[in-house]
């Protein structure tokens, strides 16, 4: 009798219990299917971060402000119209979109309306009109008028709209304006070549200009009123350092954050586990490359044939391996190699010596008097090659050139300038007749343009190709012109591209959100952050 009773009691039990175990197994599956709205990270706010720098800035005014430090800082107090991403695509800045005619001759930009400089004023279409004016204004000492003066007419039709109308179609015109716009109502009474807005410069950034101790640091705070929302990190200082090996023991020693490494320091001095601990190493491609230029007034560089002999001698593979320690790649043109314009399908010319020696031959250079230099009515293959003081990358190229080239029989005497009077002979006079040079890739394969004449270099074809990648809107299409421009300079080696070095940085790992691109380091520095446990400065950077 009482097996029976159980017997009633659990079957009931069971019953009831299946059905919770059903209810709950369908119930969690709902629960599941629920499609999951993602959680937004909790912004994180403080800390400073401290950036080794070899140059203190010349000058902070953006349309005159050289590449390298100062053009680092501008691009954080400052915002351009449009801007790039990591990529190098042009995206929407100051502008948050535009319009192209079907013609290809305005471009109309609709600006943003709840952007304020630093100073609390409204930024309007009227800035972007007066810093054109200052671009175009011949008595401007600025680097980037070029392209402006294609502009036909720059109207404002209302306080947040900016039509460009040009001579003719131009493409490019969108990348050109990501320069930094200006302020009308502090500077339009001043004298921007003399201005003292350069020492307490007004911009729309991220970044807020706060104090500058020359010859030892600049600091800029948040602007908590950023029309993109404030970045995380509080305070961005800019530390002078007298040279690279005293910037790495402040590294190591941590009273900076970041700095740029030389290949030694990368591979060899901060390959250590101490160093590892504290710091991450990133290897990027830069946007600078080397090459050798040839005064092309000279008559034996006039020649093609002399020109791709002479160069047939180095083995730009081996001085990426050798001069850089493998931190970089050889590079055949004065685009990006990682960009849209490279033409991949370009080889380095091939390193041969029996073939350099037959085309000097053919072109009638030969050794006739037996003292191991090659000669020409009487006068021997010798030249002097010119190269900065202050880069030793630069030196040892040259002492590799000067080797290879004895081999043909030729001799080249080897001189070093300081940066100033290398410039003054080479861009200025063009008192040379070939120089070790540095140049930034364009971040718009148009600015290739603009270094073709200190070389004195002219091709109809080039001209020609430039003309019709300038009228077309289509990055394909571009990209198809801009690699026949490739394959002509290959042909006609008018300067010997030797290599793009790779960008090499140590930053603190209490720094999260780097990510390096083409468009470098700095560019999205905005979405860096320090989790609170590991911010290092909670009030000022250390002094």
């Amino acid at each position: 009798m009482a097996n029976r009773s159980n017997k009633h009691i659990i079957r009931p039990l069971l019953a009831i219990m299946t059905a919770v175990f059903i209810f709950t197994s369908l119930t969690a599956a709902q629960q599941q299917a629920k499609p999951q709205v993602p959680q937004k990270p909790v912004p994180i706010y403080g800390d400073a971060i401290i950036i080794g720098a070899l140059h203190e800035p010349d000058i902070l005014v953006p349309i005159l402000a050289p590449e390298g430090t100062s053009q680092d800082i501008v691009g954080l107090l400052f915002n351009g119209v449009t801007k790039f991403d990591k990529d190098l695509n042009v995206i929407p800045d100051l502008a948050q979109k535009w319009e192209i005619s079907d013609d290809g001759l305005t471009i109309t930009f609709y600006l943003r309306q709840n952007v304020r400089w630093h100073d609390g004023k409204l930024f309007t279409a009227d800035d972007v009109k007066f810093t054109y004016e200052k671009l175009i204004d011949p008595d401007i000492k600025t680097l980037y008028s070029g392209a402006f003066g294609k502009i036909a007419e720059l109207k404002t039709p209302d306080r947040f709209t900016v039509q460009v109308v040009y001579k003719e179609p131009f493409s490019p015109g969108l990348a050109d304006w990501a320069v930094k716009i200006m302020p009308k109502h502090i500077l339009e009474n001043q004298d921007l070549n003399a201005a003292e807005f350069s020492k307490n410069p007004v911009g729309t950034g991220p970044y807020k200009f706060k104090s500058w101790k020359p010859g030892e640091r600049i600091d800029l705070e948040f602007n908590p009123d950023y029309f993109e929302g404030r970045p995380s990190i509080d305070r961005v200082v800019y530390k002078i350092m007298p040279d690279q090996a005293a910037m790495l023991t402040e590294l190591k020693s941590q009273t900076i954050d970041m700095m740029q490494l030389t290949p030694g320091q990368y591979k060899q001095e901060t390959d250590d586990d101490a160093f590892k601990t504290s710091f991450n190493k990133f290897r990027y491609p830069s946007l600078r490359y080397t090459f050798i230029a040839y005064n092309l007034q000279d008559p034996r560089f006039k020649e093609r044939s002399i020109r791709r002999a002479v160069n047939s001698a180095l083995d730009q593979n081996a001085i990426v391996r050798d001069v850089l320690m493998g931190c970089g790649r050889v590079c055949t043109a004065p685009f990006p190699p990682d960009g849209w314009a490279y033409n991949k399908e370009i080889a380095p010319m091939k390193c041969d010596k029996r073939w350099a020696k037959m085309l000097l031959e053919q072109a009638g250079w030969r050794d006739t008097d037996k003292d191991g230099l090659i000669n020409k009515n009487g006068k021997p293959f010798e030249f002097t090659l010119l190269f900065n003081e202050g880069i030793e990358e630069h030196k040892a190229v040259a002492d590799i050139f000067q080797k290879k080239l004895s081999e043909l029989g030729i001799r080249v005497n080897i001189k070093a300038l300081s940066a100033s009077d290398l410039q003054e002979k080479v861009l200025n006079k063009k008192e040379f007749e070939a120089a070790i040079l540095e140049r930034s890739f364009p971040k718009d394969p148009e600015g290739y343009a603009d270094g073709l004449g200190f070389i004195t270099y002219k091709s109809e074809m080039i001209k020609n190709l430039l003309e019709k990648a300038r009228r077309s809107f289509d990055q394909e299409s571009r990209a198809s012109f801009y690699k026949e421009i490739h394959r002509i300079i290959d042909a006609e080696q008018p300067r010997l591209f030797l290599y793009t070095p790779d960008q090499l940085r140590a930053v603190h790992k209490r720094f999260r959100g780097p990510r390096p691109g083409l468009n470098g380091m700095l560019y999205n520095i905005t979405d860096w952050r320090a989790p609170k446990a590991e911010q290092k400065y909670l009030k000022q950077p250390a002094q």
